[in-house]
């Protein structure tokens, strides 16, 4: 969906302005808004209602468990005092709590070196997010504008055709690597992170003092530019694969119980 709208973005912009542009983005929040309220159903609401069927079965004379003890009836209070607990439990302390339960969750001890682990992950991870918004904002567009000229429509072409080349990495190379050449998660994490080093800094050696209408160029066709910076965003197609390997090595060194605890907390980064 990102490539597609930054594909259409450049051509509703040269035709009708920035209104179309953002009044479109308008448009398809509005719509997912619509889908998400009217066609997607809460798996909480539907839990609780299931809850309060057992306990409705219970009451009636049906155990909840073929041989539980107790026989009919036997937990309805039990469960029926639950239900009503969540249900008016304050959900802005419980938000707090649980922030702070994450917290304690990253600091607690672990056996063997998982804690320190976990710690170079959460470091790799936000070094790769503080990289990432320097790469992918508006630094890399002021770039290209000042170094190459670019107008809004290369520029619109150059982030579809980089983000076709995140799909092919994520969804071909990935699963090349791993399965077929069996390498794992720390070596897939170290791979992307050294060749995306080397694309990120192509762009700022190559061409250097150098004015934007006599930079490299080695093929132009229609908006799309081939030169170093769009070279070097291709070197860099293995960037996503930083945070999934290190989602993955993170995941490992935790019980399966704390690691939405410690993606929470990975979220603040985001």
């Amino acid at each position: 969906s990102t490539s597609i709208g930054t594909l259409t973005a450049a051509p509703l912009f040269l035709a009708f302005g920035y209104y179309s542009v953002f009044g479109g983005s308008a448009l398809c929040c509005v719509l997912a808004l619509l889908y998400l309220g009217f066609f997607v159903k809460e798996s909480l609401g539907m839990k609780v209602e299931s809850e309060g069927a057992e306990v409705s079965c219970a009451s009636e004379g049906f155990p909840l468990q073929e041989g539980s003890e107790g026989g009919a009836g036997y937990g309805s209070t039990t469960q029926s005092s639950a239900v009503a607990e969540a249900e008016t439990e304050n959900w802005f302390w419980s938000s707090v709590k649980f922030v702070f339960d994450s917290f304690k969750t990253i600091f607690k001890k672990r056996r063997g070196p998982r804690r320190t682990i976990l710690f170079l992950g959460i470091l790799n991870f936000a070094c790769y997010i503080f990289t990432y918004n320097g790469t992918e904002g508006t630094h890399r567009y002021a770039f290209a504008q000042r170094k190459y000229g670019w107008s809004e429509q290369e520029m619109s072409t150059y982030l579809f055709d980089y983000r076709v080349a995140y799909l092919v990495a994520t969804w071909l190379v990935v699963p090349l690597l791993s399965r077929v050449m069996k390498l794992p998660d720390p070596y897939l994490a170290i791979i992307s992170a050294a060749v995306s080093a080397v694309g990120f800094c192509l762009p700022a050696f190559t061409d250097r003092g150098v004015p934007p209408e006599q930079t490299t160029e080695w093929l132009r066709s229609g908006t799309f530019v081939l030169n170093w910076f769009s070279l070097a965003s291709f070197v860099c197609m293995l960037s996503p694969v930083t945070t999934i390997a290190t989602r993955s090595i993170i995941s490992q060194t935790v019980p399966t119980s704390e690691i939405g605890r410690v993606y929470s907390v990975l979220a603040l980064f985001s």
